[in-house]
C-alpha cells in the first residue's frame, strides 16, 4: 500500500507567449502534497496540503542545445528541491513531461513571440499504512440520512476534489459538505461510508447511536 504516486500537470490558461529582450522559457513548478493513510488496507485519512515552494527554472535559448543538455540543466535544479524528495526516475519523467510540453508550446508560438512561461503542477500523493492510534481514527460511517441529504451545487473556477485530485469542470453538479468543502458526489459518499469526518477539515457528519 505504501508508495507515491507523482502527476505534473500544465495550466493551460496561465501559459504566457510574448516578447522579450532575450529568448527564453521560463518553468514555473508548484507542488502539492497529499497525504493517503490506510489501516489493514482500509482509507482512513486524507490530508491535502496547501501548494508549497515554487521553483522556477529559466532556460535561455540564445545557443542551440539538445534535449539532453536542457534535461540535465532541469535535473540539476530540481534536484535540489527540498519537497520532490522522489526517485531518479520519477524526477527525470517529470522533467521529461515539462520538456515535451515547452516543445509542443514552443511549435505552435507566434513568430514575433520569443518567451514562453509554463505554469507546472505537480501533484505527489503518497500512500502509506498507519497503526490505528486514538479514538479518532476509529472507521465509523456516517449515517445513510446525513450522506443522502448533502447538497448539490456548482462546481466554480480552479476547483478539484481533494479526494481524487481530479479538477471539476466548470458549472458541473457537485457535492457540498455542511463544512462547505465540495467533492465529486461518488467520491465523498464512498468516502462518508467509511468514516464520518471531512476529508479536508474533520468536520464530523451525524453516526448511528447504535
Amino acid at each position: 500500500m505504501e508508495g507515491n504516486y507523482i502527476g505534473l500537470f500544465v495550466q493551460d490558461m496561465d501559459v504566457v507567449m510574448t516578447r522579450g529582450a532575450r529568448s527564453h522559457v521560463e518553468f514555473n513548478f508548484l507542488c502539492n502534497l497529499s497525504v493517503c493513510e490506510y489501516y489493514d488496507n482500509i482509507l482512513v485519512r486524507f490530508n491535502a496540503q496547501p501548494s508549497i515552494r515554487r521553483r522556477s527554472i529559466h532556460i535561455y535559448l540564445d545557443r542551440s542545445m539538445s534535449h539532453q543538455e536542457l534535461l540535465e540543466i532541469i535535473d540539476q535544479q530540481l534536484r535540489d528541491w527540498p519537497v520532490l524528495d522522489v526517485q531518479e526516475l520519477d524526477r527525470r519523467q517529470l522533467i521529461e513531461a515539462a520538456l515535451n510540453t515547452a516543445s509542443y508550446l514552443l511549435s505552435s508560438m507566434h513568430l514575433q513571440h520569443n518567451v514562453l512561461v509554463i505554469p507546472l503542477v505537480i501533484h505527489i500523493v503518497s500512500h502509506r499504512a498507519i497503526a490505528m492510534e486514538g479514538p479518532d481514527l476509529r472507521m465509523v460511517p456516517a449515517t445513510v440520512s446525513s450522506i443522502e441529504s448533502l447538497n448539490i451545487t456548482t462546481a466554480k473556477a480552479e476547483q478539484n476534489c481533494s479526494i481524487c485530485l481530479e479538477d471539476f469542470d466548470l458549472g458541473c453538479q457537485v457535492v457540498s459538505m455542511p463544512c462547505s468543502h465540495v467533492f465529486h458526489e461518488e467520491c465523498i459518499k464512498t468516502w462518508l461510508r467509511r468514516s464520518h469526518y471531512c476529508p479536508l477539515c474533520r468536520f464530523e457528519m451525524p453516526i448511528s447511536n447504535c
